[in-house]
């Protein structure tokens, strides 16, 4: 069924790394209906990834907290802007409720080994869409790119620098998710000491400064944290621009993904074959020590083994792969 649709609203999901893995979604249906307004519902988390960005008419902020009357307003508000087309990817009777002409329906939630990205596109199949036909969305624009070279100056590092800059995100929304801090410490004494011409510098959200400052403490000198310095749109260029990233399963290794830029993505408990990629830009690395890979139990009694038993050397031998000599 292809149909034109002029107003469209995307429901997406709530933590900045499943949003991210949704915007392909938005990307095809931009593509195909390059007229149309399209709309967006996120939570509260991912909100200032999106909020202004041209991409989109508005960005609809949703948040599960609010009490009943807030939720009214909040439905009623998009009943007014009568949505011809209304692709729902967390399965809630927002399309019902706001009288949406044509919606996805409801999936059953079955336990595919499958790129979450992949699985997101899936519910465009009953529009029978041409996934070659993509509009860019830039998770960035001018101002963001310039006032990440200004927080990157704050620390020391110059324009030209930041080409030459590793990243590390030593954080994760879940700390299960986390290869152990003295692990990220070490790979960053080693990238130091072996690729002297690059910066090192560590990122994350402001809630993740002492992990942060952790990894710094025990790295040593010539180590630079940063968590909190650069807001997600900035973190953005920040990764559209530097050298690599390396990181957990986490929002920035999704932010790589999406920007096609290189990452190495060191994973544990969850699956990288829902949440990972390899390609030419992307390596994932896993322990080939716990045979309980991929558990997804946050209550894990083994102690993460998967990740106490995941050696720097290991990791190291993947970053050097992204590095000039």
């Amino acid at each position: 069924m292809k149909k034109n649709f002029s107003r469209i609203l995307v429901v997406s999901l709530s933590n900045i790394g499943d949003v991210i893995l949704t915007l392909p979604v938005m990307n095809v249906l931009k593509g195909n209906f390059p007229q149309a307004a399209l709309s967006v519902v996120i939570g509260p988390k991912a909100q200032a990834l999106l909020d202004g960005n041209p991409f989109f008419e508005a960005v609809y902020c949703y948040d599960k907290h609010a009490d009943i009357m807030k939720k009214w307003r909040f439905i009623r508000e998009l009943r007014r802007q009568k949505f011809d087309l209304v692709i729902d990817l967390k399965n809630t009777a927002i399309p019902f409720l706001i009288g949406a002409r044509t919606f996805n329906w409801p999936r059953l939630k079955k336990k595919k080994r499958q790129y979450m990205g992949d699985q997101h596109l899936q519910a465009l199949d009953f529009l029978s869409l041409d996934h070659r036909r993509q509009a860019a969305l830039t998770l960035y624009d001018d101002a963001d790119y310039r006032a990440m070279l200004a927080v990157c100056a704050h620390y020391g590092i110059a324009p030209a620098q930041v080409s030459s800059t590793v990243i590390m995100a030593p954080a994760a929304r879940s700390s299960f998710k986390s290869w152990p801090v003295e692990k990220f410490a070490g790979l960053c004494r080693l990238v130091r000491d072996r690729y002297s011409d690059y910066t090192i510098l560590l990122i994350g959200s402001p809630e993740e400064t002492a992990v942060v400052g952790q990894v710094a403490a025990h790295a040593g000198k010539a180590v630079i944290a940063a968590a909190g310095a650069f807001s997600l749109k900035q973190c953005a260029a920040l990764i559209d621009h530097a050298a690599l990233l390396v990181s957990n399963d986490s929002a920035a290794m999704h932010m790589a993904h999406y920007l096609n830029r290189p990452v190495v993505a060191i994973f544990g408990p969850t699956d990288p074959v829902k949440y990972g990629k390899n390609s030419e830009t992307s390596v994932i690395v896993v322990s080939d020590e716990a045979a309980c890979l991929p558990c997804e139990d946050s209550s894990c009694k083994r102690g993460r083994e998967c990740l106490t038993q995941l050696e720097v050397e290991e990791v190291f031998e993947q970053v050097r792969m992204f590095l000039r000599a």
